[in-house]
This record gives C-alpha cells, structure tokens and sequence, in this order.
C-alpha cells in the first residue's frame, strides 16, 4: 500500500537512521581490523641437558616502538606467559609499528636465553611458533693452594679456556694469579649444567714452569662440584 512505502522511504532516508546505519559499519570494521591485528605467540621451552620440558619458565617477549617515524632505543615489554607442564607457552599481542623484537626466556637455577628477531617475524602473521632451549646451572668450587712453598717468587696462573660459558660471579676473564708461597684462594663459578668444563695451569717454581691440562671436570645441572688445584 501507499502508506507502507512512505513508511520504508522513511525509514530509509531518515537521517537517524542513517546515522544508526553508519556507526554500525564503523563498529563493525573497527571489531574486524582489531582481530586482524592480533597475534598468537606459542612454542615450548626445553632443558638443553635432558631435552625435558621446563615447567614454570618466564617467556617474555619485548620490542622497540616506533611512533610518529621516531625508533625507541631500548626494548620495552610486549607481553609475557609461563610455560605449563608440558612445557608450553600462548599469549597474545597486537601488532605494532616495532623496529625489532626480542624474546627472554628466565628461570630459576637456568641460565637466561635471550633471543632477537626481526619485525618480519612477528608482523607478517597471525600465529608465531618457536621453541626455546635454555641451560641449567651447575657449579664449581675451586680451590687453589701453593702446598709446596718454595718461595715468594712462586707464581699459578689457572685459567677457564670456554669463558664464553661461564656465568656470573665467576672469576673475572676466567683467569686467576696466584702469587707467593701462601697463596691459598677458593671461589665458585656458575657453568653449563650437564655438561663437562674444561680447566688449565701452570705454575712457576725456582724458575721452572710446568704446564698442566687442558682437562676437564663434569658438572651435573643444579648440583655443586668440587675441583681442588694444589701445586
């Protein structure tokens, strides 16, 4: 009837309406473009000695903002997860405008993991999947003693050769001087768990110098062991 299409005119061109009509849209695509910026992070964190799964590690992930075309210099936190019981994590991020990203991945008694990645990485997807390897603590207690004495001239250098593996609150550059007839010094140092650690010395007596190593010593992960050095 006539009545019922001046009804649906109206309704069609009411600016009310229209204003309803439009904000709808607007919600609408808003609602879609968040979900496309979403991104699933995942993987699993393993023990680097056993190849278990780590429960209750910190996987942190962090990047460098960029806004208005300026780079932040430093890393600040994106977002983060705990691994479960069978060593998995999930969390969820937006995407943004990041000059570079970076993963750390902590634990109690484990050595940190630090990882840096490209923006591609995590800005051309949806879902991320990596795993992650970090390394238990063992450690070692040396003890260096000049048990012979002959005079003050006496003179130990012992030294670490893979530095590169040892943690902190080691011995500084992986050397120690000992020098004296007395001399008699112990310290502990944090290495990879589970794994051997290579050791080497010499020491010089009434001008002779004898040369000791390279050896090694096993370290069981979370566990102390003892290496005593007397010349």
């Amino acid at each position: 009837s006539a009545s019922r299409f001046f009804l649906f005119l109206h309704a069609v061109f009411n600016p009310m309406k229209q204003l309803s009509i439009f904000l709808c849209l607007i919600l609408a695509f808003a609602s879609c473009e968040k979900e496309d910026e979403t991104v699933m992070f995942k993987g699993s964190v393993l023990s680097s000695s056993s190849a278990d799964n780590v429960t209750d590690a910190i996987v942190i992930l962090e990047h460098k903002p960029v806004t208005s075309s300026l780079y932040t210099a430093g890393y600040k936190k994106l977002a983060s997860a705990r691994t479960t019981g069978n060593g998995s994590f999930e969390m969820e991020f937006s995407k943004s405008r990041s000059s570079d990203y970076r993963v750390r991945v902590r634990k109690d008694g484990y050595f940190t993991r630090t990882k840096e990645y490209k923006p591609e990485v995590f800005e051309s997807g949806k879902s991320v999947n990596q795993s992650y390897e970090i390394i238990p603590k063992g450690y070692v207690k040396v003890h260096l003693k000049n048990t012979t004495r002959f005079n003050d001239d006496d003179h130990l250098l012992f030294f670490f050769p893979d530095m590169e593996n040892l943690g902190a609150g080691c011995c500084t550059g992986g050397f120690i001087h000992g020098h004296g007839r007395w001399f008699d010094s112990s310290f502990v140092c944090a290495a990879a768990g589970g794994a051997y650690l290579s050791y080497e010395y010499n020491y010089t007596m009434d001008n002779t110098t004898l040369h000791f190593g390279p050896d090694s010593l096993f370290l069981p992960a979370f566990d102390t062991t003892s290496l005593n050095v007397h010349y």
